[in-house]
Order: C-alpha cells, then sequence, then structure tokens
C-alpha cells in the first residue's frame, strides 16, 4: 500500500502473499513449499489470501488510521479480477486498474432474463441472453467515430523519454461484470450494480 501525491509517495502497509503451495491447510499444499515455509519462519497463523483481498485489507487498514484514500491505482492482475470490482464498489473507491484485451465483460446495459416458466420444476433463473466478450470486442464496437486523443506522461524507464507528455487515441466503453473468478464458480462472485469504464488504446486511426 503506498500512497501517493504530486509531490511524494511512501509504502504505509505491507503484507505477505502466500502462494496455496505453501499453505498447510490449503488442498494444493505442496510438502516440499511447506517445509520451506517453516525453515523461513513464517507464523503458523498466515494462510493463503488472494492478493485482490490482501489489497481490499490494506485499504481497511489504512482508512481505519483516519488516512483518506479517495481513489486507487492497481495492475492488470487485479483488474483482470471479477471479485477486485464489488469489493471497491462496497467501498465506495474509485479506482484506476489494468486488465488485459481479452479479459471478459458485459455491455453496460446488458440485464438477465428469465425464460416463462412451463409450470412444471423450479421456476428458470434470469440468465444473460448472450455471453460476455472480450473488453477489446466492446471498446472497438462503437466504431472509429467514439476514439477520443488523451494525454498521458511517458514512463521512467530507462531509454524513455521520462516524464513527456504525449497524446494518443483511445476507446472508453462502460461495462459490467469485469474479469475472471478466482474464488470460485462465477455465479459465486459477487455481481457489479454499477459500470465501470474500460480504456485501450485505439486501433483505428485518429478521427478525422
Amino acid at each position: 500500500m503506498q500512497p501517493a501525491s504530486d509531490t511524494a509517495s511512501a509504502a504505509i502497509g505491507w503484507r505477505l502473499f502466500l502462494p496455496k503451495s505453501r499453505d498447510p491447510t490449503s488442498p494444493q499444499a505442496d510438502l516440499a513449499e511447506v517445509a520451506r515455509r517453516e525453515r523461513c519462519g513464517i507464523p503458523t497463523d498466515v494462510r493463503h489470501v488472494e492478493k485482490w483481498q490482501l489489497a481490499l485489507d490494506m485499504i481497511d487498514e489504512t482508512r481505519s488510521w483516519g488516512v483518506d484514500v479517495p481513489l486507487a491505482v492497481a495492475d492488470g492482475g487485479y483488474g483482470d479480477t471479477a471479485a477486485f470490482w464489488p469489493g471497491l464498489q462496497e467501498r465506495r473507491l474509485h479506482c484506476v486498474a489494468g486488465d488485459s484485451t481479452t479479459v471478459t465483460a458485459r455491455p453496460h446495459d446488458a440485464r438477465p432474463h428469465a425464460p416463462p416458466h412451463s409450470g412444471r420444476g423450479r421456476p428458470p433463473q434470469p440468465a444473460y441472453p448472450e455471453a460476455p466478450k472480450s473488453v477489446k470486442e466492446l471498446v472497438i464496437a462503437p466504431g472509429q467515430q467514439a476514439a477520443r486523443p488523451l494525454q498521458r506522461r511517458e514512463g521512467s524507464r530507462p531509454g524513455t523519454a521520462a516524464g513527456r507528455l504525449a497524446q494518443q487515441h483511445f476507446g472508453a466503453v462502460p461495462a459490467l461484470d469485469v474479469g475472471r473468478a478466482d474464488t470460485g464458480p462465477q455465479e459465486t462472485v459477487p455481481r457489479m450494480t454499477t459500470t465501470t469504464w474500460r480504456l485501450m488504446p485505439s486501433t483505428f486511426s485518429p478521427p478525422s
């Protein structure tokens, strides 16, 4: 957890991520990895917790200190995970996160529908009439006219023009139910009731 401002940043929270192979209570535990964990002196009460949950726990802890967290920034490992977004929504927290173009989502106006009940057996459960699409497909669908120029700052890696402003055209689309389910079957993941905007560099030529 590293709060940042225009002038400074500092790490104020850490969590040890323990793979399932090193958690002796996990069905995926590996005896050699568990032994390695013991040699490292990892406390016995430390268990495997998904990274997205560790991130939400650190946000809660930081807020409990009276430190405001108005916006979160995360990489694609979080942006691609379906369960992360409802957690942010519950905390009323805006977030900018990376994601892969292949991760799936639904159009923001998609709604589940229940087929007519025949009168026999259990009533059918509501379901989306169409399968989710990749974020790339959703962003491209509105067409060239939807692309917008945005200004971004170049990174600080060696060989780049650090700090230089560059302009690039991006496509953006509001979407629901973004990401993969890391916590179990897709139907067990809490569903989102608000939209998130998915942004990616446009594959179109700049609009004339």
